[in-house]
């Protein structure tokens, strides 16, 4: 882990080689999530409203989204999308050789500084936004918002290594990744709770996305009413956090059981 640390440390250093490539990746990151806030600030002016939900309230469900899709794409995301190209041409048999933990060589091969120009714009916007929705956060408030954002995170990751994990077992695994980084993001970009119900349900107990930021939303803003099929749902990200993460490293193992060299 130290060496990880190191090496990150020693990657951070090598970019200020580049420093005009590393600040414009950051900002056409930042300019491209700017332009798909732009999109919905225009819906939301446009109509005043989606399903009672103001933009300064569709804001805190996008950051929370964004921000914890940052952090697990930082250091979990590219490793896991590169096990499909690692597993078909036997690249794997490598990491099976050295004396670490398979899945954190595979993380702590790859450290994506992309990423930091998301966290800079929800660094901003955060207070921004708890500002406009007049939410004040004291000691107590703070550190559930921290909680919420890890929980969060950790079900990001855990998707992102179910994804990656597939790659053992049906190979060719882009369209699992795809759907299950990408598409499924595109739909909880908003709540979840303008949806027909049978997808809130999936969105909740089958594929549990909603507690990435629906429901921590909901926590801070208090807004349930009719548009939670359960109140105690809102404190439960952390715990679908770290349930997810289990699950995905058991079936990652499972997959490494069932690994077969291409013998390339």
């Amino acid at each position: 882990m130290r060496l990880y640390l190191r090496f990150i440390s020693a990657y951070l250093k090598s970019l200020a080689e580049y420093r005009f490539l590393f600040i414009m990746d950051m900002f056409l990151q930042i300019v491209t999530y700017a332009l798909e806030l732009a999109g919905i600030w225009i819906l939301l002016n446009k109509f005043n409203n989606l399903m009672g939900w103001t933009f300064d309230e569709l804001l805190l469900v996008y950051l929370f989204d964004l921000c914890s899709y940052s952090l697990a794409g930082m250091f979990v995301k590219h490793p896991m999308l590169d096990m499909e190209t690692m597993v078909r041409t036997g690249t794997f048999d490598g990491i099976l050789t050295k004396p670490i933990n398979p899945l954190f060589h595979v993380i702590a091969r790859q450290f994506q500084h992309g990423f930091i120009g998301h966290l800079t714009m929800c660094l901003f916007l955060f207070p921004y936004c708890f500002n406009r929705l007049g939410i004040s956060l004291n000691v107590l408030g703070i550190l559930c918002f921290v909680v919420m954002l890890l929980g969060a995170t950790l079900i990001q990751a855990a998707f992102m290594i179910v994804a990656g994990s597939m790659s053992f077992l049906i190979v060719r695994s882009q369209s699992v990744v795809e759907a299950f980084i990408y598409d499924v993001r595109r739909i909880i970009k908003y709540p979840i709770s303008i949806y027909p119900f049978a997808l809130q349900l999936g969105l909740t107990f089958v594929v549990p996305y909603a507690f990435v930021n629906f429901y921590p939303a909901q926590l801070f803003l208090n807004k349930g009413g009719d548009t939670l099929l359960h109140p105690a749902l809102v404190f439960m990200t952390p715990v679908v956090g770290i349930v997810l993460v289990l699950l995905a490293v058991r079936l990652w193992c499972f997959g490494v059981s069932k690994y077969q060299s291409t013998g390339s």
